[in-house]
């Protein structure tokens, strides 16, 4: 025997689908879907997940735009759990910057957007499929930090393929790699150089001009001043 479903059933089950979709997402930052179909990556097996660099982290999932495992200190401040300096694992951010020296700006000297090792950003369900190339790469890394962070005295980098314009390889758990340096201002150098050189010539001409002065004939101009002074 069939049942019937009448359609003003069916709509309203459609509104409801809907809702709970909207409703889920209004917690995510425009732009990022939350995914559903995924377990809970705070979690290897019956294990929670710790961070590597800070043991007292605690662990907490973002289902915005992937499966993350987030790690907060005490404060509720994200912790940047890669040991391995100046690497971004796929769909978390850093801020790298050069607060620490007062008069330097941010020079992008490297950066590859993929996976070159096996070892690096491991991800949390640790499959091999995963991580299964050393050879991913995206040709456009270098140029878009370089727009992104160029010249900046700091800078938050995300690691996602939202920013790269593009996946470069599918299905891999990616990691951005990234080497700056704090240099000087372009300019600065050459502005400085010239400054000293100035400041120099100046000095040296003073200290011309007090030896070819008679120190008898400048003492008796200081003491005939005095005396007008005190008059």
């Amino acid at each position: 025997m069939c049942s019937v479903i009448s359609l003003s059933t069916l709509l309203n089950a459609i509104v409801l689908c809907l809702t709970i979709v909207a409703q889920s997402d209004a917690a995510c930052p425009p732009g990022k879907h939350q995914f559903t179909n995924c377990t809970n990556p705070c979690l290897a097996g019956e294990d929670t997940v710790l961070c590597e660099s800070d043991r007292t982290a605690s662990c907490r999932p973002d289902y915005c735009g992937g499966c993350i495992a987030r790690f907060l200190n005490g404060v509720g401040q994200e912790v940047h759990c890669e040991t391995e300096y100046g690497f971004i694992c796929e769909l978390k951010s850093h801020t790298v910057g050069c607060l620490d020296k007062p008069g330097t700006v941010l020079h992008v000297s490297y950066a590859n957007y993929g996976r070159t090792s096996k070892k690096v950003c491991v991800h949390p369900f640790g499959l091999e499929r995963l991580h299964n190339t050393t050879t991913c790469g995206s040709p456009r890394a270098l140029g878009v930090l370089r727009r992104q962070c160029e010249g900046r005295t700091q800078c938050t980098l995300t690691a996602d393929n939202d920013l790269f314009g593009e996946d470069p390889c599918f299905g891999i758990y990616k990691y951005l790699e990234v080497e700056v340096e704090c240099v000087l201002p372009k300019g600065t150098s050459k502005a400085a150089q010239s400054s000293t050189s100035y400041g120099f010539l100046m000095m040296t001409s003073f200290l011309l001009v007090l030896v070819r002065i008679n120190l008898d004939y400048t003492t008796d101009i200081l003491l005939m001043l005095v005396d007008m002074t005190l008059a």
